[in-house]
């Protein structure tokens, strides 16, 4: 019969936590603060920005206009100040 396993993270520093300590104070934020506004609106928008650099990408290399189209409106969802090729 096997034995469970014991899983172990590791701090910043090199120290090994148990499940426990890794949560912290703050439930879900690996014991860390959580973050300012700025910092979730700065994290929310280079998410944004890769998001439709993403799709764009996936938009020069797919040839099926039904798929191009939701590509599309995609992007403008996302980003509707953003230029986009016509449907």
């Amino acid at each position: 019969m096997k034995k469970a396993v014991r899983f172990f993270y590791h701090s910043r520093n090199g120290d090994i936590l148990s499940p426990i300590q890794k949560q912290g104070p703050f439930p879900n934020s690996g014991g860390r603060m959580p973050k300012t506004e700025r910092d979730r609106e700065l994290r929310r928008r280079r998410a944004r920005r890769a998001k439709v650099s993403e799709l764009r990408k996936r938009l020069n290399e797919t040839r099926d206009a039904k798929l191009r189209a939701q590509l599309i409106a995609d992007i403008v969802r996302l980003s509707p100040e953003a230029p986009v090729p016509p449907r």
